[in-house]
Parts: C-alpha cells; structure tokens; sequence
C-alpha cells in the first residue's frame, strides 16, 4: 500500500501545472532595464511598491489574450538564477491575490508570486504575444 501512496504523490508533484486565470494586470511606470536576478527582482518589487504607481492596466481583452497564452505556453518551476534584462514589471491579480510578474517581450513571463516562468513557444502564439506585450509597455 505504501509504495502506492509514494507513486501517487510523485504524479501529482510532477503533474503539468495548471495556468493562472488572471482577472486583472496593471504595469509599473517605473522601469529599469538593466539585469535582474530572481532575489534583486523581488527586492525590486518591494521598492517599486512603497515609491512607484502604477502606469496603467491592460484591458480585459489582452488580459482575455494573455490568459490563453499562457494556458498555452510552456511552463515550468522557476529557481534562483539570473533572468535577464529589458524587463516590464506588473502585478497580477489571480483569484484574487496580487502576483508580481516579470513580462519580457519575446514571450517570457515569470511569475515571482507563484514561483512559475512561463515561453510562448508556438509560433501561432509569438505574434499575439508581441500585440500583449506592446500593450504592457505601453508603446
């Protein structure tokens, strides 16, 4: 019976995740565009907290969009490492609790809250992540 339980909890830790059902994003105003790693890009989040208001947020139907990216993206658990630069830095409410989220351009999304880095993989999927990611920055 034990060697059941093992092999049952083993599934489910190694069970695909599932994605986040985003309710709403907003956007930072101030940011930086130098490198980040995982513990500086919380450290980050905690600033910009305190001292930066949000510039703006996404409608519902690039929110609606990037949902379904995501339930589409390639998603695995993210650790402490390096994550890079030219990133956009959100917060995103999923069910109903504050996220703090990296977005990158080229379909990176990582999610600090959840622990979670999600790549838009698919090439059907790059050009309408490109349309999202415009309107998270803003340009």
């Amino acid at each position: 019976m034990a060697p059941y339980l093992f092999l049952l909890a083993l599934a489910g830790m190694f069970s695909p995740p599932r994605s986040p059902r985003i309710e709403g994003v907003r956007v930072y105003r101030c940011q930086e565009w130098h490198g980040f790693s995982t513990a500086s890009a919380r450290s980050r989040f905690e600033e910009l907290r305190g001292t930066c208001p949000f510039s703006h947020a996404l409608s519902p139907a690039d929110v609606a969009d990037l949902t379904q990216l995501l339930a589409r993206a390639s998603a695995r658990r993210h650790w402490q490492q390096k994550i890079g630069q030219n990133l956009t830095f959100c917060e995103f409410t999923v069910a109903g609790a504050p996220h703090q989220v990296l977005v990158h351009p080229v379909g990176y999304v990582l999610d600090l809250t959840a622990k979670r880095e999600y790549r838009v993989v698919r090439p059907e999927d790059a050009q309408r992540f490109k349309h999202v990611a415009k309107a998270i920055v803003g340009k």
